[in-house]
């Protein structure tokens, strides 16, 4: 499945039992791809959905230049939007205009104004952007080390979600999921 649409309010969590169990909603614009005999890794697809906060730099890209038939979703673009969930909790990074509520936005280096990541790799190829996130982990970090991988402005350099659940159940000490 790729969600297209991953986001802290898609992402529900269920303490009743011993440990906190999280549960992705809203599959409105999801699409399976394996079952139609897809690689979800590599089979395309477009039209814009989501919401711009998380998209990837894929994305924005072609929305950005106004050519929305050029966009592209992938299972890449769903751990994008992950590792931005992530690092925006570890960072507990919010901004002025939407106070408590956790927002992964970094500065403009043009204005200085908090911007969302993909619009920022986007419109400043070459601009530090990981140096502005996972500021709450130490260098060195195999945590942020992950996620500064996920949040590659290439989807080929992502790791795919296989990848980042064995990357986390080896950082947990988890065997399960």
């Amino acid at each position: 499945m790729v969600h297209r649409d991953l986001k802290p309010d898609n992402i529900l969590v269920d303490n009743s039992g011993q440990r906190p169990i999280a549960k992705i909603a809203d599959f409105g614009i999801t699409r399976v791809c394996e079952l139609s005999g897809f690689d979800i890794n590599s089979y395309y697809m477009q039209t814009a959905i989501g919401t711009r906060l998380y998209m990837s730099p894929e994305i924005v890209g072609p929305l950005l230049a106004q050519r929305p038939d050029q966009v592209t979703y992938t299972a890449k673009t769903d751990v994008f939007a992950l590792g931005l969930i992530i690092a925006a909790i570890l960072d507990r990074t919010t901004v002025p205009s939407n106070p408590g509520k956790v927002t992964p936005f970094i500065p403009d280096p043009a204005n200085g104004q908090p911007t969302p990541v993909a619009d920022v790799m986007v419109t400043h190829p070459g601009y530090p952007a990981a140096d502005m996130l996972m500021t709450s982990e130490p260098p060195g970090s195999s945590v942020k080390t992950l996620v500064l991988s996920m949040l590659a402005a290439d989807p080929h350099q992502r790791p795919t979600s296989e990848q980042v659940l064995g990357s986390f159940r080896k950082i947990t000490g988890s065997s399960d999921g």
